[in-house]
């Protein structure tokens, strides 16, 4: 039995979503830092993350779109609640205690741009699964 073409790209879109967000967050970090860039303005820092976040979500809602279809929505739905969870918390945990080795706000913002991607995937997930409820 063959996969339907849009399920095995919205796979490898949630993967590549996935590196996306963990690469966004480093580079807004490290500009940030001004260790890339030590001449970046802060005008310059602030559309480099609304681009990189703005991007995040409509690839959240492409994936979302292409990955979410009948009875994989709930586990989408499951998984996404479970991911904006644990970011969540492990964003405000983290942090804290790995402030003194200077990796709390590494990890904050990895957190915070794979928060960015899964919203708009979790909520697509719910609402596809709304709609199910009376197939």
């Amino acid at each position: 039995m063959r996969e339907d073409p849009r399920l095995i790209f919205g796979a490898r879109a949630f993967v590549m979503g996935i590196v996306i967000a963990i690469a966004i967050g480093v580079f807004s970090l490290l500009f940030s830092m001004r260790v890339l860039a030590p001449n970046v303005t802060t005008e310059q820092l602030h559309n480099f993350n609304t681009v990189a976040y703005i991007s995040l979500i409509v690839f959240g809602i492409l994936i979302g779109v292409l990955i979410n279809s009948g009875e994989k929505s709930k586990q989408y739905l499951m998984s996404g609640i479970v991911i904006l969870i644990v970011s969540g918390f492990g964003r405000g945990v983290l942090k804290g205690t790995l402030v003194g080795i200077k990796l709390g706000n590494f990890i904050s913002t990895i957190f915070s741009a794979i928060a960015v991607l899964f919203v708009p995937i979790t909520i697509i997930a719910a609402i596809k699964t709304v709609f199910n409820l009376d197939k």
